[in-house]
């Protein structure tokens, strides 16, 4: 499973990198495991497909940046508002790292996307240490799109996959 995580990751950073603020962002972040989670599992598939994007773009990958704080129940039964406030509270930035994050650019990472709650939740935490952008890669299933997120306070682009509702959420359509 890991080896396939760093092929995923390679693929996307192949695609990433001829996309102008892809290529220019400072930091990949893998979206972490509660670390019950991860000791259960025993590794993070987030790590292993940044891994791969980071070998194709150079950009580096920082695993400790943001921590989760809370182990959140899983979200599979779970609908888009009960999945927001489950995950809400559940990420803080590392305070090792707070003094990193102020006007730079990071990749969101996370093996599954369903309704960006939890990519919403980081990157919450990161636009608090006043960071420049937030990006996601989005991976579903068999297929990649590809959305840039900037909180709405600072001029909104977006892909036509996703907007912001007005609580400033960020919302993926289809």
């Amino acid at each position: 499973m890991k080896s396939i995580g760093v092929r995923l990751g390679s693929e996307i950073g192949t695609r990433l990198k001829s996309i102008s603020q892809f290529s220019t962002a400072d930091i990949l972040v893998p979206i972490p495991l509660h670390k019950l989670k991860r000791r259960e599992r025993g590794y993070n598939q987030s790590e292993y497909i940044c891994k791969g994007i980071s070998e194709e773009m150079g950009i580096p990958v920082n695993s400790s940046l943001i921590e989760r704080k809370k182990y959140t129940q899983s979200q599979t039964k779970l609908n888009m508002q009960e999945r927001r406030e489950n995950v809400g509270d559940a990420f803080n930035i590392n305070p090792k790292y707070e003094s990193i994050v102020n006007g730079k650019t990071f990749i969101l990472v996370d093996d599954v996307i369903t309704t960006g709650s939890t990519i919403n939740a980081c990157a919450v935490e990161l636009l608090a240490y006043k960071a420049k952008s937030i990006l996601a890669d989005i991976e579903v299933g068999y297929w990649l799109e590809l959305s840039t997120f900037i909180h709405p306070s600072k001029g909104v682009r977006f892909s036509p996959y996703a907007n912001v509702n007005l609580a400033g959420d960020i919302v993926f359509t289809k």
